[in-house]
């Protein structure tokens, strides 16, 4: 008993003291869609690559409709399989970053994990979003689904660590299925393509405002 006991402490210390402390707040931007979904059902099976691809719903984002979609998706519906902001779409590739989602205003404790097609680091990904379960109000069973993606990425991806890059001959990129809410990240079009940067200062670069925001699930899978 005190073995297993032992090894519990063990395995899930280093997490507690990842997240103790970080002085967490929920985020501003379009924040009430970023942390709901509409459904969970049906799910629209997508490729990552068709994803990357999707063309913007606007080409501008004003102060009116900063407004007007702080709380409202945008209904357009685009790409082969007929998309649209709310669907709930399940993609498979390759993690090649996750970190603690922090800026200069502080931390909205989302895992920003950067996802590709292929599992070398390189240019170009689909930021995807891992949200934090207390900051999901009104919806027991996607607060459920969080903390279990929230649990995945802590004992198999980050495992105490505030950032962690693949794509090396030292790390390879795990290759998973996300499933999650198709989220365009409107306050992006105003600003040039988002990305961070591995340990050698090398920047991966999303050029999409879409994303998987939040997730709702993820596995391993085989590669391919």
């Amino acid at each position: 008993m005190k073995t297993k006991l032992i090894l519990l402490l063990t395995f899930f210390l280093p997490v507690a003291g990842f997240l103790c402390g970080q002085g967490f707040s929920p985020g501003k931007e379009r924040w009430p869609v970023k942390t709901s979904v509409t459904h969970f059902l049906p799910v629209k099976e997508v490729s990552l690559a068709e994803l990357m691809g999707l063309r913007s719903p606007i080409l501008s984002y004003t102060k009116e409709e900063q407004e007007e979609y702080q709380d409202q998706r945008f209904s357009e519906v685009i790409g082969t399989h007929h998309l649209k902001e709310g669907d709930i779409v399940i993609t498979s590739g390759y993690i090649l970053l996750a970190a603690l989602e922090k800026d200069s205003k502080g931390a909205d404790a989302d895992y920003h994990i950067q996802i590709r097609t292929t599992s070398e680091w390189a240019d170009s990904c689909l930021v995807v979003e891992a949200a934090y379960p207390p900051f999901i109000k009104g919806n027991v069973t996607l607060q459920d689904s969080c903390r279990k993606v929230r649990d995945f990425f802590d004992h198999f991806i980050l495992k105490g660590r505030k950032k962690v890059c693949f794509g090396n001959k030292n790390h390879t990129s795990p290759y998973v299925k996300i499933t999650g809410q198709l989220f365009f990240d409107a306050f992006h079009v105003n600003t040039p393509p988002r990305g961070k940067q591995n340990s050698v200062n090398e920047k991966m670069k999303s050029y999409t405002c879409w994303e998987i925001h939040p997730i709702t699930s993820i596995s391993f899978v085989g590669t391919k």
